[in-house]
Parts: structure tokens; sequence; C-alpha cells
């Protein structure tokens, strides 16, 4: 986590203070909110999450309000914190419902008008601005401001690339030559820290128990953006393609490869919009995050680091 973060984070733990962590999908959002419930007084208490990208307002609100047949988050986390993950995604009918939690503490199960009161910290994420959807009223700005009391915003790893080989010490036994760090450093990274964390998880793989220093020819081929882009799956040079694996899998595995190739190549080339990413794809906004996450290409769980 950047120093200037931790310092601000450290700050806001101990209080119950609503916070709105933002960032580009994979640059550790989830973590963040981890570690504000972690060093906070309800560490001892349950930590939740709710996707918010459904566009099935039902399903949402059966999970967060819960049903005759369903225990609620609000229940399960009672005392602790629940993350409304992507909350910027929530479909428009549920917004009203978690405003009026915040505002009374009170909240009715799905076809029931019995009161339920559940003491909750609520910590929201979004890879998206407020500032670039306030134009389509998509999300109420009342409940926008009621979630962001204390604002924290994720650089994306292009912007902090001095940390890189902290990130490789602290999450890789491999020794690194200087030139694979600096070739690590000059890389866009589109998927931000996520996605160097899944490149030295592929690199460990292949070459772990080599007890060789890891050179630039030893990364994967989604480092070599370049040379995907001028092989074409039908050419006949597909042989010295870096995809030339997928003609050894099966037809499942071998489309999972090349859409995570696809779409880094697509975000990369928006620069970390997603919404302009799913406009070009011909993909709906919340489909393309689920998508992402699905491929675990960009996914904010909590395996992910700041």
């Amino acid at each position: 986590i950047p120093t200037n973060i931790k310092d601000a984070i450290d700050k806001v733990s101990t209080t119950n203070s609503r916070v709105f962590i933002t960032g580009q999908a994979g640059t550790g959002k989830a973590v963040v909110a981890q570690y504000i419930h972690e060093h906070s007084d309800r560490s001892d208490m349950p930590l939740m999450s709710l996707n918010c990208a459904s566009t099935d307002a039902h399903v949402i609100e059966e999970e967060l309000f819960g049903s005759s047949t369903k225990n609620s988050l609000l229940e399960l986390a009672n005392g602790g914190t629940i993350i409304l993950d992507e909350v910027l995604l929530l479909p428009k009918e549920t917004q009203g419902k978690i405003l009026s939690f915040l505002h009374e503490g009170i909240y009715h199960k799905l076809g029931s008008n019995v009161k339920n009161l559940a003491d909750v910290r609520i910590i929201s994420t979004s890879s998206q601005n407020y500032n670039d959807i306030k134009t389509n009223n998509s999300f109420r700005e009342d409940l926008y401001y009621r979630l962001n009391v204390v604002p924290v915003n994720m650089p994306a790893l292009k912007d902090r690339k001095a940390d890189i080989p902290y990130i490789l010490e602290k999450f890789s036994a491999l020794k690194f030559s200087d030139n694979a760090i600096n070739k690590l450093k000059s890389y866009h990274w589109p998927g931000n820290t996520k996605q160097l964390l899944n490149v030295l998880e592929w690199i460990n793989i292949m070459h772990g128990k080599d007890n060789t220093i890891i050179q630039p020819e030893h990364f994967p081929p989604e480092l070599k953006p370049s040379q995907i882009k001028q092989t074409s799956p039908l050419n006949d040079n597909m042989t010295n393609s870096p995809l030339n694996g997928v003609l050894s899998m099966g037809l499942r595995d071998a489309r999972e490869c090349f859409e995570k190739y696809y779409l880094l190549e697509q975000v990369e080339k928006f620069d970390g919009n997603i919404s302009k990413t799913a406009a070009f794809i011909g993909m709906e906004r919340s489909a393309l995050h689920r998508k992402l996450k699905s491929l675990e290409v960009f996914s904010d769980d909590k395996q992910n680091i700041a």
C-alpha cells in the first residue's frame, strides 16, 4: 500500500466512518477495504462483500436484505463490515433502499414488513469515477455523498512503478535481473497489480524450479503485446506466436486464453477505461466487469495487493 494512502487509512480505520475506495480494476481496492476492517474496532466481527455489478435488483436485494428463506448479509455481518464492491453499478431501484438503511439503520427482508436492526460499517469500492457517470443520473447523488465520507483513490501501477521491486521481493522468491526489473517497470500494466501478480505466478510455474535469474525472455506472452498483434491465429506462422500453446489446449482453455489476451489488449488501448472498452467491443459495462472477474484478469478479490 502506498505510504500516503496507508497513513490515511490508518487514521480512518479506528473510526466508524464510511470509506469510498476508487481506482482502476486490479489496483488493490479490496485489500485496502480488508486492511481497514482488520485495523478497526470491528476486526473480531465478520467482513462480508456484496458484488453490486449484477443487473438483477432482486438478486442483490435478497443477498443484502434477505428473505424468508435466506439470511441477509446485514444479519451475517452484524457488528462487522460490509464491502459494496463496484457500488456505482447498483441498480437504481436498489439504491433508495440502501439509502434508507443508511439513514435509519433499519431494513426489511424481501416480502416482509418486519423491521430489522443492523449495525454494520459500509466500505464501498468502484473502478469508475462518479463524475464520469454523474450526467446520466444512473446513481443517486444523495447516496453517493452518504457513502463517500472518506474518499481513498488507489493509483494505477503505471503511476507507482517504483513499487515494483518491492512487490517482486514480497510476493516472489525468484531473483530478477536488473534488465528484467527495468522491463517490468517500462510495461504499461493495464491490469495493474493483479496483472503483475498473475505474471509472477506464471513465471514461478514455468521457471520456479530452474534456480535461474529471471530475464525478460522468461516473461509470459502477455508482456509482449506487439507480437500478439502481429500474428493471426490463422497465420501459417502460428507456431512462432506467443499464442502457439492454444493449439495444444482443449477448446474451453483455448477460448479463455484468447479472451484474456484480447481483453488485456483492449483495456490497454483505452488506458484502463472499462466503459470505453465495453462500448468498443460491444458489451454492457457490467457484463465486461463480470467477464474480467471470471477470467481473473483484473479481479479485486482478497488476494490482490495494493
